[in-house]
């Protein structure tokens, strides 16, 4: 019997080989395939979710054969033992890239001093309103964002249903406002991060914010 609170990985698999699979989301990606969202191997309904703009292009540099077999796989088979390698892979990447050992900027700056002492990364997951890089950068078309909103986002925010989202960029909080006004959902959308550095100021307000009582 599945435990309380624990989300489908079967269901999250079948999401995940969705956006390897979607047409669109391919043909605007700069680097190929389109990288699903990650959810830590003890992330729980009602926990806290971490939700960008999209993925940074990096240079355009694709990611390591290892990483790109485990998608191939997850695009493949798509069962849920293929998403929680993916994951896994996901979640130790955030915390020491692969091609330098450093740490994501926007885990750094942004979103790790949010929630440290709240959630460890195995208790997060970590979504993009729109799962394809732009290169350079480069701000998504506004036609983008809702494809990724509406065909990627709101599914696996109906399926992790989280008490919290921390967001980065305008972009994100806006989807967060759309998507809990059209679904009900529980989620606050007051705990976002604006501009391209996060203010210390805003992420150590979050990290209050989320230590406090967590019934909505």
């Amino acid at each position: 019997m599945k435990e309380e609170g624990i989300p489908d990985w079967g269901r999250l698999a079948e999401l995940a080989g969705a956006i390897l699979t979607c047409a669109e989301c391919e043909r605007w990606s700069s680097t190929k395939p389109p990288e699903p969202f990650w959810v830590g191997s003890d992330y729980r309904r009602g926990g806290v979710v971490l939700l960008a703009r999209n993925p940074a292009d990096k240079g355009g540099r694709p990611l390591p054969p290892e990483a790109q077999e485990l998608l191939d796989l997850l695009r493949d088979s798509g069962t849920a033992e293929d998403f929680r390698a993916w994951a896994d892979w996901r979640r130790r990447d955030v915390q020491s890239r692969w091609s330098d050992g450093k740490p994501w900027d926007q885990w750094a700056g942004a979103f790790g001093p949010a929630t440290r002492g709240v959630a460890s990364p195995n208790e997060l997951a970590w979504l993009n309103v729109l799962p394809a890089r732009t290169a350079g950068d480069s701000r998504p078309r506004g036609y983008q964002l809702r494809h990724g909103r509406d065909e990627h986002l709101r599914p696996v925010l109906l399926e992790l249903r989280p008490n919290d989202i921390v967001w980065r960029y305008e972009h994100a909080r806006q989807a967060v406002v759309h998507l809990k006004q059209e679904l009900g959902g529980a989620w606050r959308t007051d705990l976002g991060m604006k501009g391209r550095r996060a203010k210390e100021a805003d992420r150590d307000s979050i990290n209050v914010e989320l230590r406090g009582p967590r019934t909505r």
